[in-house]
């Protein structure tokens, strides 16, 4: 297994990333790349 270069140290986990794991955690819908896993309702499609 190889390690990361240490100039790469500098760079932490992503906003989205991070937001991900979170709504995971909680059984939350994730919103955070835009985006459901599913269609929404149709009478919000309506409106």
């Amino acid at each position: 297994m190889s390690a990361n270069a240490t100039r790469l140290s500098v760079f932490t986990e992503s906003v989205i990333r991070g937001t991900t794991r979170v709504a995971n955690r909680h059984g939350a819908i994730n919103l955070a790349q835009c985006f459901t896993d599913f269609d929404p309702p149709e009478e919000l499609l309506a409106a």
